[in-house]
């Protein structure tokens, strides 16, 4: 079994990695643990004080119930798609406790004053149209390039350089008050904005949010094989030294997950909330669903812009038409640079004896340990094939690249990548995940 180069293995004990710099490591623990707590502390007196001066000039009480914001805020946002959307922009809307101090009314960008406002007791309402402060936004799924598109459209567009999940949270004036900095604020001629957020697609906050205030925004879409995507994603958190759960238990999303789990591979349901399809009865029938439960929600996002995640594998030369196709859906007029394929595990590699401690607990999905989360994932995969193919892609508001090769990926969903693997590798040493396979991470 392979030792855990992050654990002190005791005072006595002069094997292990990091025994060495254990005194070093201690001691850089608790400077940050003191730095930290000092942060906090600094923050907390800091917003008591402003709000309860802001309070004191407008004539009106801060009272923001504790109770009420725990329970409302999840502490996972990969969980959040059960919580109800927005109802009305007229009322006010509570904002997330832990971004309290960027809604001080002091902090706001004063030509927002007329669009958004921000009430003393943590609440906002905005009264005008921002669907053009968004140009477009990567909205998933994760581990399908999504950093390599970010890295792509750097250069090109006035793309917000980190993950912004804020409509994860319903934080919408945070956002907004970002995209204006770029629109309005900045000096670069492009004023195309955009974001990346791979939680978003799975998450009914985001969506409703896109449905309510950014319904003009462009929306990219990335697909992967379900049973491809879990294994990525898995294995990312493994070796980014997390601990994870065994594969039997995470059809659901459960505490320690990380996301992982069979239920997030639900790709067709998580489409079908775009509203890009009528849901006639003969669909509600195919996907199961009773018409009280799609009828409710008219509202529409912007168009899509659907890429199956092998079809980036023939762009790192540059020269392809999906760079093309991508380019013309955002409403850039140049040639967009090569797609980088940049990867974001084993950030903890720097460490002696992290690598090969997080590389012994990856997983490979087609070993027989795996095979009832694997069926399960299979069968997702199918549904969700057929589901676009048959419907979704009759929609005029949904857009692909080389739609022939698309649908040829899309195809394959309904087979087992375990069999192709299996023969491949029939005669050769197994393949690590992320290095000598074809593996983008978001």
């Amino acid at each position: 079994m392979a030792k855990n180069p992050l654990r002190n293995e005791g005072y006595g004990n002069t094997e292990g990695p990091l025994n060495t710099n254990n005194r070093m490591l201690n001691c850089f623990a608790f400077v940050l643990a003191v730095t930290t707590c000092m942060i906090w502390y600094i923050n907390i007196v800091s917003i008591r004080y402003l709000d309860s001066a802001y309070s004191s000039t407008t004539g009106t009480s801060s009272t923001t119930s504790s109770t009420s914001s725990i329970s409302s805020w999840p502490q996972h946002p990969y969980l959040q798609t059960n919580r109800k959307g927005v109802k009305s922009i007229h009322k006010p809307i509570l904002i997330p406790s832990h971004n309290k101090k960027f809604h001080l009314k002091g902090t706001l960008a004063q030509d927002l004053e007329s669009t958004l406002t921000i009430y003393p007791n943590n609440t906002y309402s905005i009264q005008k149209d921002i669907s053009s402060y968004l140009s477009f936004a990567i909205i998933g799924m994760s581990k399908t390039g999504t950093t390599s598109l970010l890295n792509m459209l750097s250069n090109s567009t006035s793309i917000i350089q980190k993950e912004r999940c804020d409509l994860v949270i319903d934080d919408v004036p945070l956002l907004l008050n970002s995209l204006y900095n770029i629109r309005v604020r900045s000096s670069r001629k492009n004023k195309v904005t955009g974001i990346k957020c791979p939680q978003d697609l799975s998450s009914m906050q985001s969506i409703q949010n896109y449905k309510q205030y950014f319904h003009q925004t462009k929306l990219i879409v990335g697909l992967r094989h379900p049973i491809l995507w879990f294994e990525s994603l898995y294995n990312f958190n493994v070796r980014n030294m997390n601990k994870m759960a065994p594969t039997k238990k995470l059809e659901r999303c459960i505490r320690g997950s990380h996301g992982v789990c069979a239920w997030r591979a639900n790709v067709a349901d998580f489409l079908r909330q775009l509203n890009k399809t009528p849901m006639e009865e003969d669909e509600l029938e195919y996907m199961n669903l009773k018409e009280s439960k799609v009828v409710n929600d008219k509202r529409r996002v912007g168009p899509v812009f659907l890429y199956e995640v092998n079809q980036l594998k023939y762009c790192e030369s540059g020269n392809c038409s999906f760079a093309k196709d991508l380019a013309d859906f955002i409403g850039i007029e140049h040639d967009l640079p090569h797609l980088p394929h940049i990867t974001t595990a084993g950030v903890l590699d720097f460490v002696s004896g992290v690598k090969e401690f997080s590389q012994s607990k990856m997983i490979d999905i087609c070993d027989e340990e795996h095979t009832h989360i694997r069926s399960i994932l299979l069968d997702k995969a199918k549904g969700s094939s057929e589901w676009i193919l048959k419907y979704l892609l009759k929609s005029n508001d949904v857009r692909v690249s080389s739609r022939h090769y698309f649908i040829k990926y899309l195809e394959k969903w309904k087979e087992d990548p375990c069999t192709e693997r299996r023969s491949k590798d029939a005669d050769k040493q197994p393949l690590t995940q992320g290095t000598q396979r074809f593996s983008y991470n978001s």
